[in-house]
Parts: structure tokens; sequence; C-alpha cells
């Protein structure tokens, strides 16, 4: 909370004495403040992409990825033995290939993929 008075009084704002008024001047700060960011992650480029099928499209043997497997989101790596789960303690191996993984648009234009024919394909 120290934060947002500092944000607040930053912008030469004081707080009103009144609880509720206070209580209103934070949430209005919290609501206000990602539009004023302006959806600065949308723009990035690798932050743009899609879940795509596993089972059609594979990533780069190695590479990190985000997985989605019975509505769990993980880190995973697709090895020569099969997929690995990625954890703070290691690797473990994934009996299954997860459903999906997190294909960025970098990504595909590094593998030489047509983003938009893989999602027709869905």
């Amino acid at each position: 909370m120290a934060d947002w008075l500092l944000l607040y009084t930053w912008f030469g704002l004081s707080l009103p004495e009144d609880p509720w008024e206070k209580l209103l001047a934070l949430l209005a700060i919290i609501i206000v403040w990602p539009l004023v960011l302006g959806g600065h992650a949308s723009r990035n480029a690798e932050m743009n992409g899609r879940f795509v099928l596993a089972s059609r499209v594979s990533p780069p043997q190695g590479r990190t990825v985000m997985v989605r497997s019975g509505g769990l989101v993980f880190s995973a790596a697709l090895r020569r033995s099969g997929w690995s789960l990625i954890s703070r303690s290691g690797e473990t191996s994934m009996p299954n290939p997860p459903e999906e993984w997190w294909l960025d648009d970098a990504l595909a234009k590094e593998m030489g993929l047509d983003i938009d024919a893989i999602e027709a394909e869905r």
C-alpha cells in the first residue's frame, strides 16, 4: 500500500482524510494505472501467440515452452527421449505428450511456420 501512496503523492495529490474517500482514491489509481501504461505488453511481438496442438506441430528439440494439458499450464521441453516437465528441481519425463504448447509469433517466424495456416487448421 505504501507504493500506491508514494505514487499518489508523486503526482502531487494528497489523500483525503475520510477513509472511504481514501479507498476510492486508491481504487481509482489501481483501475487507471494499467490504462496509463497503455497495453505495453500487447505490443511486444514475442508476447503474441497461441496454443497449438502438439500432435500437429512440435517445438524445436530442447526449447523450453509453456504447455497446456488437462487444464494445467507448465513448462516443458521436447527431448530426444520425449517430453520433459521442467521444474525448479530439474526435469521429469512426461508419460504422455502435452495436448498443446504456446507458439509465439517470434518462434513461429524462426521455425518458418505460417501462423495463419496453423490457426485455420483448428
